[in-house]
């Protein structure tokens, strides 16, 4: 749908704050939900001891329009304590952008003056925090000018962490790249011989040859097809692709991701 835009509206021109003050979040948006929180205690049963834990429940929804009545609703809320403020914002945006459902393996493509092109993989929780982790990186590691080309989620690909006594930064900076995927085939107690369930496997992975990766692969399919069985499913059929070089020239540590990863969680409204 065309919409007609009268003024230029975008995040640069946005004011946003958190605030109790009903003059102050009179006639603004809520730029997040509003939930309001207490504390219950119950007994264990086991230990007898009194336990806390905090409840929550939402009293307004992000982008409502905070008229006097809505005004007045949360300062019952602010006053009783069960609401300390809220987050408002000068613009309603009700479109949302959803981070990935679990942190995700991308593929960042760098130009390095004046080497040329280096592609990078490392673990985000969206596509925009991968830029930040790159950026962050890149500053700290790679002297000189670069610039972030563009960045892609490897979707449902996994890495799988070299099993190996080389050193890790030796290995992630030395030892090759490889893409690869395999899938079993087998029946669980929803599915018969005429209808199977396909399972498939993709993997990112490092290994000194074809030969070796696609060892590695055949591992990691054989532990998958372990804990299948142990969960009563009947294997039909294992199959893999075979294991093809990937240009990637390093892989940023996963440690290194992980601050940004526990940051996002941690702030998570």
């Amino acid at each position: 749908m065309n919409k007609k835009i009268t003024e230029v509206q975008t995040r640069l021109t946005e004011t946003k704050f958190r605030s109790n003050d009903p003059k102050k979040i009179q006639g603004k948006y809520l730029a997040s939900r509003a939930l309001r929180s207490w504390k219950e205690d119950f007994i264990d049963e086991y230990t007898g001891e009194i336990v806390s834990i905090e409840r929550n429940e939402e009293i307004m929804k992000r982008g409502t329009f905070l008229t006097p009545e809505k005004v007045s609703e949360l300062s019952f809320f602010f006053q009783s304590g069960d609401l300390k403020d809220v987050e408002v914002t000068t613009q309603v945006r009700p479109g949302t952008i959803n981070t990935f459902y679990r942190d995700c393996l991308c593929e960042a493509t760098v130009y390095i003056f004046p080497a040329g092109v280096k592609k990078y993989l490392l673990h985000a929780i969206s596509i925009g925090q991968a830029y930040d982790i790159m950026a962050d990186y890149i500053e700290l590691f790679q002297p000189g000018q670069s610039t972030i080309r563009g960045i892609k989620s490897m979707g449902e690909y996994s890495y799988i962490h070299p099993n190996k006594e080389t050193d890790e930064d030796e290995m992630r900076d030395i030892v090759p790249f490889y893409k690869a995927q395999g899938s079993i085939v087998y029946l669980d107690e929803e599915h018969d011989e005429l209808h199977p369930r396909k399972k498939t496997y993709k993997f990112v992975l490092q290994a000194n040859d074809v030969k070796e990766a696609n060892d590695i692969v055949k591992q990691q399919l054989a532990k998958a097809e372990n804990t299948l069985k142990e969960q009563g499913c009947r294997i039909q059929k294992v199959s893999t692709i075979a294991a093809q070089p990937y240009p990637i020239a390093e892989i940023v540590p996963r440690q290194f991701s992980e601050v940004y990863i526990k940051h996002y969680l941690e702030n998570e409204k």
